[in-house]
Order: structure tokens, then sequence, then C-alpha cells
């Protein structure tokens, strides 16, 4: 309710207080409060009405939250139909897209996928464990099982009960010389190796903890 209304129904009320009997207002007028465009000189002349009414007041409360409980449900159903076509659109898509997934997972069935490692190949040595190797040839071999193919590559990891010694990547060959690694450690010291194989493919075999031993 504006200021104005505000002043014709006080200005009614004191009309009402000061004349006496009550007069009746019609829904219709009421409504016409709500929905119409008057003039103001026909409103204010209505709204004086309306409060001089015994039950007036209450009637317009009831008429303006029916008619605004209207607006808003005819404003969401044009929300609703304006998002209708868009949601269809948008499910249209995501069919779509979901539809070329499934055929492109169709044409690559048969390719090899990329795995991260195999348990169907292991790694091993031909080296006894603990055996002794002669410090100016210290050559370090291994044998990889199960996942022979071109292009594998090696990384050798090489310590000691210290520490890491050194690390070898990219070897080619299933063997490494380590004897300018170990050339300068005593007699009797345990040398641990470990492998990784990288397979063409991309996947990859770890093996387990080597040891032997500089004599």
């Amino acid at each position: 309710m504006n200021e104005a209304e505000l002043r014709s129904f006080r200005q009614g009320y004191r009309e009402l207080l000061a004349d006496g009997p009550a007069t009746e207002v019609s829904d219709e007028e009421i409504a016409s409060l709500i929905t119409d465009d008057l003039p103001e000189d026909a409103r204010e002349a209505l709204m004086a009405k309306v409060l001089a009414a015994p039950d007036g007041l209450e009637r317009y409360r009831e008429l303006q939250e029916l008619h605004d409980a209207a607006h808003a449900e005819s404003s969401a159903a044009a929300t609703a139909r304006r998002r209708g076509p868009l949601l269809a659109l948008a499910a249209m898509l995501i069919f779509g897209l979901l539809a070329a997934g499934w055929f492109m997972n169709r044409e690559t069935t048969g390719t090899a996928p990329v795995l991260r490692s195999v348990e169907d190949a292991s790694i091993s040595t031909p080296l006894a464990a603990d055996a002794g190797l002669p410090r100016s040839a210290f050559v370090l071999r291994w044998i990889l099982n199960g996942a022979a193919g071109e292009d594998v590559r090696f990384e050798l990891r090489i310590s000691d009960d210290d520490a890491p010694l050194s690390t070898i990547e990219d070897l080619s060959e299933p063997r490494y010389d380590a004897s300018s690694i170990v050339a300068d450690l005593p007699d009797g010291t345990p040398i641990y190796f470990k492998v990784t194989a990288r397979l063409a493919d991309g996947r990859t075999v770890d093996s387990e903890t080597f040891i032997v031993r500089i004599k």
C-alpha cells in the first residue's frame, strides 16, 4: 500500500467515525481497486468506501492476497513454458554426447589399453641371493618374464645399507656394469638393486629388491 492509499484509508476512517452509519461495498468494487487502473480521485473515493464498510478492509486484503497468489502462479507457469524447450534441447545434447561416446567405444574395441602395471609379468635375476660379485666386474643382471617385446626400457635403482647410490634410467639391455659406483665401498658391503621395466604400450613391471655383495 502506497502513501496515497494510506491517506485515503485514514480519511475514510475519519469520515466513518464522523458520519456514523457504515456503507456497503461489493467484491467487484474492491477488485477494481486491485486490478483496474482507476483515476486518482475515483480510487480515493472507492478506498474511502471500502474502509467505511464493516468488513471492507479485511475483504480487500483477502482479494489482494488471492490476486498476488494468482499472479505468482501465472509467472511460474510462464517461466516453465520458457524453460521447457531449453530443457528438451539440453536433454537431446546429452543423449547425443552419450551416443557418440558409445560408438567411439565400439570403434576402439580391440585396441590395447594403456595399463600402469601387469600381474602376469615379473622380473627376476640370475644372480644368487647374497652372491658376491668382483668389484672390477660388478655387473647387475635381470630377466623380464612374461612381457617380452620391443622397445622395453629399464630403470635401475642401486643402494646400500645407508642410502641410495644411483638411479639409472632408459636402459635398453637387462644388465648394468656398476663397477664405478661400488669402487670405493668396502668388501662385503651389501648392494641392493631394484628394476622397473617400462613396456612400449605404457605398462610397467616392478621387480622385488635383489641383494648382492662386493668381493
